[in-house]
């Protein structure tokens, strides 16, 4: 199950990299525009803002959850922080990408996301009777 996890933690990292570390939008737009018809198909209606600062928080709930079974557990907070330090450190990268544009609100969504990755899989193992690393092979 380690194996498993580890692999699906590689692809993530690699799909969060391609996505936020290439130049130019419109992939990542095209994806946003086909995602926010799909909603308002079936009723819901965000603003472009608001789905991608909903997309934000999901982008990074992995990074957390995902490495909360993988790595020595640093918590919640501990988790929050290193969304945090992941997102600046994207943002800045942004900064000398062709056609990115970098913001604190992604910093704040991304942080967002993996200090809620953190508590889905905090309160999943409070709920399962794995409790540690140790425990996931």
């Amino acid at each position: 199950m380690r194996r498993l996890l580890a692999a699906a933690y590689a692809g993530y990292l690699v799909a969060l990299g391609l996505l936020t570390l290439t130049p130019g939008q419109d992939a990542p737009g095209t994806a946003m525009d086909g995602l926010l018809d799909l909603l308002r198909r079936v009723g819901i209606d965000p603003s472009t803002g608001q789905l991608e600062v909903g997309a934000n928080v999901l982008l990074f709930v992995p990074l957390s959850l995902l490495g909360w079974y993988l790595f020595a557990r640093p918590g919640v907070v501990g988790w929050l922080v290193v969304g945090v330090l992941v997102s600046a450190g994207i943002e800045l990268a942004q900064l000398v990408i062709p056609d990115r544009v970098s913001t604190i609100g992604d910093v704040i969504a991304n942080g967002s996301g993996a200090g809620l990755g953190a508590l889905v899989a905090l309160a999943q193992g409070r709920l399962s009777p794995v409790r540690s690393t140790k425990d996931v092979k």
